[in-house]
């Protein structure tokens, strides 16, 4: 039985499957989110409202939203979900056996790219008659910095698929200027190595046999449908996100394992 609130938010807002059902005609507005979600990996995701968690997530098995979200805020959280889909099945082998500073660089990368993602399936949403999701992305608390240098490199005059190219490479390397962001995601992956290493110690012993290149990282940052990543070759700003993370924390096997 719903709550007096849950019941008084739900009559203003619309129920859980009202609200999901339109943010998804929303995302479906863009070929790139319809090109993620008719792949294989989406055939058995579960995407839908979950009240019991403080953050939005992407797993294997489903994708949870947060309640009582604007439809706009909603759709912008679900494009950069979807965009964690597919991004590991562009690498020719298992993030689990990366280094432990490989590790942390990868969770990175793979953020950096959901949400210059998630900014370009808003733009095409915007492109077909509604802006809302992305200028909710450009005031969000979480992702301003992100959107502005998404937006500020924006031609809006410009109606072929190539304007969206240096905005997502802006966009993507702005993520790495503010360490907020690392240091979140940091101690994520610490709490997944640490999880590892307490429950399934047998598999550190992959660990490290395989590396995170700046070649790993452009198949990473590679629209789904399009033939090439979005970022430069032999840009500098690659190398240097492949450097060791610093400081580097000891994997403790009584770390708590994160909540998503």
């Amino acid at each position: 039985m719903k709550s007096v609130i849950e019941w008084l938010l739900g009559g203003i807002a619309g129920d859980d499957d009202d609200i999901l059902q339109r943010a998804l005609a929303s995302i479906r507005k863009s070929e790139i989110a319809r090109n993620i979600l008719a792949g294989d990996r989406s055939k058995n995701i579960r995407i839908f409202i979950d009240h019991q968690t403080d953050t939005p997530y992407c797993n294997d098995k489903a994708i949870g939203l947060l309640p009582w979200m604007s439809i706009e805020h909603l759709v912008g959280d679900l494009a950069h979900e979807v965009a964690h889909i597919d991004q590991d099945s562009r690498l020719d082998f298992s993030p689990s056996n990366l280094s432990r500073d490989d590790f942390l660089i990868y969770r990175r990368i793979i953020e950096a790219d959901a949400d210059a993602t998630a900014l370009a399936i808003c733009d095409q949403i915007a492109q077909s008659g509604d802006s809302a999701p992305l200028d909710a992305l450009r005031v969000s608390r979480q992702r301003k910095d992100i959107a502005a240098a998404f937006y500020q490199s924006l031609d809006i005059s410009d109606q072929s698929e190539n304007r969206r190219r240096l905005p997502l490479q802006n966009s993507f390397f702005a993520w790495f200027d503010n360490p907020w962001y690392s240091s979140i995601y940091d101690a994520e992956s610490l709490g997944i190595l640490a999880h590892v290493a307490q429950k399934r110690p047998e598999e550190m012993r992959k660990w490290g046999t395989e590396k995170l290149t700046a070649d790993a990282v452009r198949r990473i940052a590679t629209l789904p449908g399009s033939a090439e990543s979005y970022l430069p070759e032999n840009d500098p700003r690659l190398a240097a996100l492949l450097e060791p993370p610093s400081p580097a924390s000891p994997i403790s096997r009584n770390r708590p394992v994160p909540g998503c």
